[in-house]
């Protein structure tokens, strides 16, 4: 079994870690830190396994991105500003991070992904490109230019799940694309739940 993990898995597991030492109050956070929680324990449960792991150099790289959105979004609703215009340029602006805080982000985020490919059996791939495979999910199965390119290189790369938080990829394109691919999309709770399993099964095999 290969598990392929989407910039947004690694992202939680990031916020989550980074959390760990916080003490959280404030009830809408807590929702918001276990919703991401699924991904944490994945993570954590692939760092004790043997299960292959991989992801991309996009996929990392866009772990900057959201991650950077993640801080302003934070500042804005520490500001009670309401999250209906936390997407206006002029408030998002306001509110960019100072270069301390760009700083300390940084190196933060340096420092986990450090961790995230030390401690684990995670592997950093190239992106790969195939031109039959990713004119397929853009044309038939409307995904995006982003999203078509880390599934080119999951395929590619014989993957048995794709695992993301993007409950659009999910819900519009799981049945056709895992029948034409063989790659399951899945969400970071059923790929635990698959997980545990498999490991289950290997210890239960010795």
């Amino acid at each position: 079994m290969k598990l392929f993990l989407d910039s947004n898995i690694i992202a939680d597991w990031i916020l989550v870690k980074n959390k760990v030492s916080k003490k959280v109050k404030d009830d809408l956070l807590s929702q918001r830190y276990h919703y991401m929680s699924h991904s944490y324990k994945l993570i954590e449960e692939l760092i004790a396994s043997e299960v292959a792991t991989v992801t991309s150099q996009l996929a990392i790289s866009e772990v900057f991105s959201v991650l950077s959105d993640d801080a302003i979004n934070m500042k804005l609703y520490m500001k009670a500003i309401p999250t209906a215009v936390w997407m206006w340029i002029t408030f998002r602006n306001r509110e960019r991070l100072s270069e301390e805080e760009n700083l300390e982000l940084h190196e933060g985020i340096l420092r986990k992904i450090d961790d995230l490919f030390s401690d684990t059996k995670v592997d950093l791939i190239e992106d790969e490109f195939n031109l039959e495979i990713y004119s397929y999910l853009v044309l038939r199965l409307g995904m995006k230019t982003h999203d078509a390119i880390l599934l080119t290189t999951a395929i590619l790369n014989e993957v048995n799940y794709f695992v993301t938080r993007d409950d659009r990829l999910i819900e519009n394109t799981r049945r056709e694309f895992r029948d034409k691919f063989d790659v399951k999309l899945s969400k970071p709770i059923n790929a635990l739940n698959v997980v545990k399993s498999e490991i289950s099964k290997s210890q239960g095999s010795i």
